[in-house]
């Protein structure tokens, strides 16, 4: 501002003099070495499917007309098997790589009977099961939850499959599912923290970014109890959510804040384990536009 004195070079070392001694004292961040998963026998998503999908909550595809109208017009007679399709990304693709149309090559290529995409949180871009012979429709919540590898167990399948009262719609709970963290990965990651003596039964948990907390459905499969303390989450749907799924294990009303810097969240309890999971759009390979 006017009247200051200009920073010298020597009041700008005498600053950083000390900034420097303790980055230099401080730990050397490493990548985290995980332990090794037990051995699986590789299943398709085939396995998640139900035998009765009607009795598990189901978003209701007829009244997606574009959808069902367009996957009509697709060459589908090649599919022997399951398939599933994100019908968004794939019409996006014959945009731009077939001036809309789709033909049979691109069809098998969108058209997944192995592996299933990536999951996203875009509320039209859902899985779409397509089987030879039958009307497709959309992936029930339980068959997403369990592509997830959310326990059937736990408190968090208990809440997304719930019928009465439902905390989420089928949409609303898919969507969020898309931006969550897959529960395989986190039970890996907790199983890592056990062995290095990190992480133990009961020990206190916090989150940030919490969305309706799938990292807490691998420390609930892999240390069967903890203290829930606080968590952050701005969405009142995932809120609600949250607190259903993880009241059992102490989370409170007013222990949800709505916002991760405010003066009641920066003073919140210590914990022994936090997890911080913001938005990852930013850094997705589908973002076109990251750097």
């Amino acid at each position: 501002s006017r009247g200051s004195p200009e920073i010298t070079d020597a009041a700008a070392e005498a600053f950083l003099r000390p900034l420097r001694k303790r980055m230099k004292s401080a730990r050397a961040v490493r990548p985290l070495a995980l332990v090794e998963g037990a051995a699986e026998r590789r299943r398709t998503f085939s396995s998640w499917l139900s035998p009765d999908p009607a009795s598990e909550r189901l978003r209701d595809i007829s009244r997606s007309k574009r959808i069902v109208q367009g996957l009509a017009t697709w060459p589908l007679a090649w599919l022997e098997t399951t398939g599933v399709v994100c019908y968004e990304r794939a019409l996006g693709r014959a945009r731009d790589e077939r001036g809309g149309t789709m033909d049979e090559t691109l069809a098998r290529a969108v058209v997944h009977s192995d592996v299933l995409p990536t999951a996203v949180s875009n509320a039209s871009d859902h899985y779409v099961l397509l089987e030879h012979g039958r009307a497709p429709r959309f992936l029930s919540v339980a068959e997403h939850a369990r592509a997830f590898e959310i326990p059937s167990s736990s408190a968090l399948m208990r809440t997304l499959s719930s019928q009465s009262p439902a905390v989420l719609t089928p949409n609303q709970a898919v969507e969020r599912l898309g931006r969550s963290v897959h529960v395989g990965a986190a039970r890996r990651l907790v199983r890592t923290l056990v062995q290095r003596g990190l992480a133990w039964r009961g020990m206190s948990y916090g989150s940030v970014y919490s969305g309706f907390d799938t990292f807490a459905a691998g420390l609930e499969a892999e240390l069967l109890d903890f203290a829930y303390t606080f968590a952050s989450e701005w969405d009142k749907h995932s809120r609600r959510a949250l607190l259903h799924a993880w009241a059992r294990y102490g989370l409170r009303d007013d222990s949800v804040y709505t916002d991760s810097e405010s003066d009641d969240a920066q003073h919140a309890p210590y914990v022994d384990l936090v997890m911080h999971t913001p938005e990852c759009k930013a850094h997705s390979k589908r973002n076109h536009r990251r750097t």
